[in-house]
């Protein structure tokens, strides 16, 4: 506390992740003006907690308490914000996977970069894997979800990328807890684990990579279907989540 009250500003990032206490805290430390920049159509706090009242109190993030997420949906203005429209770090055709979804087309690039060479048939920025002809098959472990033709699907789409001597960072993400730890324990079969980072979506929220693995577990064999396959709204938490999935890459 005595390190930071020394400072006239506070300056917050990533602050749709923050929960609303430690933004609270945060805030009542700064002398004269506190800035807080994040995305609201990016993940939410994580609350382990069942209890709604705690849910409805720290559950939502800043951007939700202050109406700045219903002024952008109403369209109605947004005071004391400033909107950045421009993003530097994927191709067009990503953003406009979900410039229209998640920010009314108002999200626009400039990308600087070529996309990193990619052996056939990944040589795209955008790929589609449908496995659905294979019957993979959904697994439950705990509360979390795993699928192990999807995750061997992975595994060998990564050894593929090595042996072809790609040069470039490598992310696999996916929504559950129980197919990250499968794939990385493929990954370490493979003596691929310092190579290729893997982890749930919200790991890599922040992150970047050239090229990014999203896989979506979500098959056969389970009766419930996750949030993520649930989302409607861009304010849905799967809409979030597959926003940031899909925004984490640079080119592929």
């Amino acid at each position: 506390h005595s390190m930071f009250s020394k400072f006239d500003v506070i300056i917050m990032d990533e602050a749709s992740m923050i929960p609303l206490p430690a933004v609270y805290y945060a805030s009542a430390l700064a002398k004269e003006s506190v800035v807080i920049s994040g995305d609201f159509r990016q993940l939410s706090p994580i609350v382990t907690s069942k209890e709604k009242a705690i849910l409805d109190e720290i559950g939502s993030d800043i951007f939700f308490k202050a109406g700045i997420q219903e002024a952008f949906e109403n369209k109605t203005g947004l005071k004391r914000t400033v909107l950045l429209n421009t993003q530097y770090r994927m191709p067009d055709n990503v953003c406009r996977l979900i410039s229209p979804r998640m920010y009314r087309s108002e999200l626009l690039t400039e990308y600087k970069s070529s996309p990193a060479e990619m052996p056939e048939p990944f040589n795209s920025n955008l790929v589609v894997i449908d496995t659905s002809s294979l019957n993979p098959f959904v697994n439950k472990k705990g509360g979390s979800k795993y699928n192990l033709l999807n995750a061997v699907l992975a595994r060998n789409i990564c050894s593929r990328l090595n042996e072809s001597k790609f040069t470039g960072s490598i992310g696999v993400c996916t929504p559950y807890a129980a197919q990250r730890d499968l794939i990385n324990k493929l990954l370490q079969a493979d003596n691929l684990e310092e190579k290729i980072e893997s982890g749930t979506v919200h790991r890599f929220q922040g992150d970047e990579k050239d090229v990014v693995l999203f896989d979506v577990p979500d098959s056969y064999g389970e009766h419930y279907v996750g949030a993520f396959a649930q989302a409607e709204l861009p304010s849905d938490s799967g809409s979030k989540l597959f926003n940031v999935a899909v925004s984490r890459s640079k080119g592929n």
